[in-house]
Order: C-alpha cells, then structure tokens, then sequence
C-alpha cells in the first residue's frame, strides 16, 4: 500500500500533486496541518482544502498550529473524501492511522506532562507494526524537530509524543512544522517522517515504511 503525503503548504498546492497522485496511485493523502499562509505569502487555506478534498483518493488531515480548527470541520461536513482526525484513528487496508491535535498553542502546551497519558489512551489496542501516527509536531529530540530559522538553535518538539516513540515504537510518524528538518528519520523501530512544505511516498510492505521525497 501506497500513501502520499504532505504539510505545511501554506495556501499553496504543490503544482505536481495532481501528477503524483495519477503516478503513484496512493490509497490516501496525509496532511501533518498548516493550510493557512503566512502573512507574507499568497494563496488560501480554501485553496489547499478544496485541492486535497478533490484529490480523488481520501485524505486524512490533522490541524497545524495556523490552522482554525472550525473551518476544518466545515471542509470535513462538506466533503466526504476529506476526514479531520482530532485524538482519533481509523483502519485502512489492516493498518491503523491515529491523527492527534496540536497541543502546541501556550493554553494546552502548559500540561504537556499529561501527553504522552492522553496519546497512550488513544493508541490503546493498536499494533505498534501497525500504526501510522499524523500530528503536525515532530517527536522530540530526534532530528525533525531541529528548528534552525528566525533565529533558533533547538529541538522545538513534542515531548510527549516522543515518549510515546520510545516506549510504543509505531511504525510511522508523519509530521512537519520545522520546514528546516524535513527529512526521514529513524528511532528504533519508528520511521520519522517531516514531510513540511514537501509530497512523499510511503510504501508500507513486509512491515517496513519505505519512504521517498517527490516532485
């Protein structure tokens, strides 16, 4: 099985999405959140929602930071190929795909000890081998979260979810918002992809997560 996925697009589509989509026939699209743009940047987040709700295939989405979570959830009422995963999962082709919402903004951030409590409920009956985990943070301390622009020289990632690496070892994380560490990772059993401002494939076989940048 086949997935394409995304972050971070800022209310622009990457112009071959369309052509890796009729390429790569993937079974879904994941977007790790941010549709919003920066102040500085055109496009919409209606552009990038109505291009990912029209891809052909279904697509599982998680907010980002910029995100508004409501507008979201109107997009997800009004298409049916367009699933907002908030603390949920659903089963696709014998594999469990488990969105988390951002708990990045100061009001939930100041509980971050209660994460990695709040994650392992979720996961609960999920087969690590199994498991793809979508949240817009990357683990924490692992490379994908190196922030290195506007000034910082730090890993700005999730504590919690990183717990839940180290301890559950699922097979897949799909993140982005550090555009700076966009790349493929791995710890222990877990493959880290940062997939900010870029499409990837993974090709999920023999329970291995073979993952490629796209064009």
């Amino acid at each position: 099985m086949k997935l394409l996925c995304g972050s971070d697009f800022h209310g622009t589509l990457p112009k071959s999405l369309e052509k890796v989509v009729k390429k790569e026939k993937p079974a879904a699209f994941l977007y790790a959140g941010d549709m919003i743009p920066h102040p500085w940047e055109d496009g919409s987040a209606e552009d990038v929602a109505e291009g990912i709700a029209n891809l052909g295939v279904p697509a599982y989405v998680v907010a980002g930071n910029f995100d508004d979570p409501e507008f979201l959830k109107i997009v997800a009422l009004a298409s049916p190929a367009f699933h907002l995963l908030g603390m949920e999962k659903v089963e696709l082709n014998g594999y469990t795909i488990v969105g988390l919402m951002d708990l990045s903004l100061p009001l939930v951030y100041a509980f971050r000890h209660l994460r990695s409590d709040v994650l392992k409920s979720v996961l609960k009956g999920c087969k690590p081998e199994r498991t793809i985990i979508v949240n817009h943070i990357p683990p924490y301390k692992t490379k994908a979260d190196f922030a290195t622009a506007w000034g910082f020289d730090e890993d700005a990632g999730d504590e919690g979810l990183r717990k839940i690496v180290d301890d559950f070892q699922p097979l897949l994380i799909v993140c982005g918002h550090i555009h700076e560490a966009k790349g493929i990772y791995k710890v222990g059993k877990t493959t880290i992809l940062n997939t900010a401002t870029a499409l990837s494939v993974v090709e999920l076989k023999d329970g291995e997560a073979k993952v490629k940048f796209v064009k």
